[in-house]
């Protein structure tokens, strides 16, 4: 089991970094999205029913993980 765990991590990681590798050297991210440009103004709902809005975490660093499972 444990052995599953890191032979887990392992993939992760270096699908991680083949995923950086590959936009590192497309050079571009998207025709739409430019470097330091501002992002737009995002509401969301808190597990406890607050609203947080993206602008609240200016100056701070930010990670969006968008989670889908079909």
């Amino acid at each position: 089991m444990k052995l599953m765990k890191v032979l887990a991590g392992v993939l992760a990681v270096g699908v991680l970094v083949l995923g950086v590798g590959a936009w590192w050297y497309s050079g571009k991210l998207s025709p739409d999205v430019t470097l330091g440009a501002a992002s737009p103004d995002v509401q969301l709902s808190t597990l406890d029913g607050q609203t947080l809005a993206l602008s609240s975490l200016e100056g701070k660093i930010v990670l969006l993980d968008f989670w889908a499972s079909y």
